[in-house]
């Protein structure tokens, strides 16, 4: 591999005990202790608020991306909230400007909503768009710093009921960008929300997770064996303090899943 690469991973020091942010950065050096980490805390964000006074909490991803260029050859921003559970070998050997994840399953579900709700309720899904090219901005690699630029302006200029999630989506829709879905229908491999489905719980599905062969695996709602790649707890509002309890996000994780998946991500977490 020869591109210098950096993980960007935005964590305020209030959110850090509440997420297991450690777990995060251990489970990246323990598939790839060649990628550096970078987190942005309470400092680098007073920082960038400071530099870009726009950039509010909904407009934080690519400000912490951006200066990474002057170094790294492919910047990847990873949600707070995940666990890198498998090599990142679509991202590394993949050929794009940018490379982004499924906002919803390869069933059309999000979280406890049915693909059938969406399919009736246009409105669930965003003016524009579909369940197939909406992606979600808990995972974003791009090797392009224009991109990064053009992601930053539109979160400068957007309107109030946007956000830097509908700004991702239109730009790698406009065809200027050579875009990879890294967990497509068809892919083989899950890298967040595309393992996220219940009727209780967005994370009922987690229960079905499974090690097989030294790697992570789910059988997705198409009923195929899918590789997982990041578990993101995305989403889930108030429903999220309701699981954790008096818990940490990585405390309820290891409880949630099945015995040989808590020993799996004990391993590469610790």
């Amino acid at each position: 591999m020869n591109k210098k690469i950096a993980i960007s991973t935005w964590c305020t020091d209030d959110y850090q005990h509440l997420l297991g942010l450690q777990g995060l950065i251990n489970s990246i050096n323990h598939f790839h202790p060649e990628i550096e980490c970078i987190v942005y805390d309470s400092n680098k964000t007073e920082h960038i608020n400071q530099k870009y006074p726009w950039a509010t909490w909904y407009k934080m991803m690519p400000p912490t991306m951006i200066d990474l260029f002057d170094e790294y050859d492919m910047v990847i921003h990873v949600d707070a909230d995940s666990t890198i559970v498998g090599p990142l070998n679509e991202v590394l050997l993949g050929d794009f400007d940018v490379a982004c994840v499924r906002n919803y399953t390869h069933k059309g579900s999000c979280g406890t909503t049915p693909f059938q709700s969406i399919l009736s309720s246009p409105h669930l899904v965003p003016g524009g768009f579909n369940t197939n090219n909406f992606m979600n901005a808990g995972f974003v690699a791009t090797t392009s710093k224009e991109f990064v630029l053009d992601w930053m302006e539109a979160n400068r200029t957007c309107t109030a009921n946007s956000d830097e999630n509908m700004e991702l989506n239109k730009i790698i829709n406009n065809g200027k960008y050579k875009v990879k879905i890294l967990d497509d229908i068809g892919s083989g491999v899950s890298y967040g929300l595309t393992n996220v489905w219940g009727t209780s719980t967005h994370w009922d599905s987690w229960k079905k997770l499974y090690v097989k062969d030294s790697k992570l695996y789910i059988i997705n709602e198409l009923e195929e064996e899918i590789e997982v790649k990041v578990l993101h707890m995305a989403g889930g509002g108030g429903m999220k303090g309701e699981m954790f309890g008096a818990s940490t996000m990585r405390e309820w994780l290891i409880n949630w899943v099945p015995n040989d998946v808590k020993e799996y991500i004990n391993n590469i977490t610790k």
